[in-house]
């Protein structure tokens, strides 16, 4: 933290660094005079090594790149989010928040995108007027809005690195879901028919649910009753499913649930 603006107050520099995004002192020309804790993790610098250069610089966007001058002189710097907001903030704006996605460049040379939620508010301190600047990274939140090619059959996705691969990895990977798994009532019925859908108690209106006196109920065997022995049938108990089967067929339930009417 920038001693020449902050002095010795203890307090103020401990929370500014208690804060887990990246937290920015800034002039009206987005010039960084100081930075919190995470900014210089995230960014990989020291206010001693980037005291009064412009945001573009700091955290190498594109353009700053594009221009002897850096950030700020490029014809795309006009629209910059951030650049913008600082702007409004000095122009007697509270809060300025909106979202923007930056091209930066990586040690390697390499170009990435990263989407920030961009935060300004303006504050005066021993006359002289500041803005604080927060950049929160929602890249992955912005990732997961994108279009995702998705398989048609096995529903399998194509990673960042062209790779198919199980959705439940894919979105472990860009968000901090987690997933447990079950059956929708399709897929159930589907793959357990005998275990889902109107059972026998139920259609026949028996009462058995309740009491549990029949073994179909103990069972939960209510869509395949006729392999069932000692069965309440007909308000009396029945005997070995094989010796009451030619009861099963005639019955009203057996038929409409081998139609596929229930």
């Amino acid at each position: 933290m920038d001693e020449r603006i902050l002095g010795e107050n203890d307090f103020i520099r401990k929370l500014f660094n208690a804060i887990p995004s990246i937290l920015l002192l800034t002039d009206d020309d987005v010039r960084v005079l100081g930075l919190n804790v995470a900014a210089s993790e995230l960014l990989g610098v020291s206010i001693e090594e980037i005291y009064n250069q412009r945001g573009g610089n700091v955290w190498r966007c594109i353009h700053a790149y594009e221009s002897p001058e850096g950030c700020g002189h490029e014809e795309d710097c006009k629209e910059c989010v951030i650049r913008n907001s600082v702007r409004k903030s000095f122009s007697g704006a509270t809060v300025y928040q909106q979202k923007t996605m930056m091209e930066l460049r990586r040690d390697d040379g390499k170009t990435i995108k990263k989407h920030f939620l961009v935060t300004t508010s303006p504050f005066e301190y021993l006359k002289k007027s500041y803005a604080l600047l927060i950049l929160e990274d929602i890249s992955e939140l912005e990732q997961l809005r994108d279009i995702i090619q998705i398989c048609s059959s096995c529903k399998k996705v194509i990673n960042d690195e062209g790779r198919w691969e199980q959705i439940e990895l894919y979105v472990r990977e860009h968000s901090k879901s987690e997933f447990s798994h079950g059956l929708c009532p399709e897929c159930a019925k589907r793959l357990y028919p005998e275990y889902c859908g109107v059972p026998c108690w139920e259609y026949m209106k028996c009462g058995h649910e309740v009491d549990k006196s029949c073994p179909v109920v103990m069972l939960e065997a209510g869509r395949r009753c006729w392999d069932v022995s000692s069965t309440l049938c007909g308000g009396k108990r029945q005997g070995q499913s094989f010796t009451k089967f030619h009861l099963c067929k005639e019955c009203d339930f057996f038929i409409k649930l081998n139609r596929g009417e229930i």
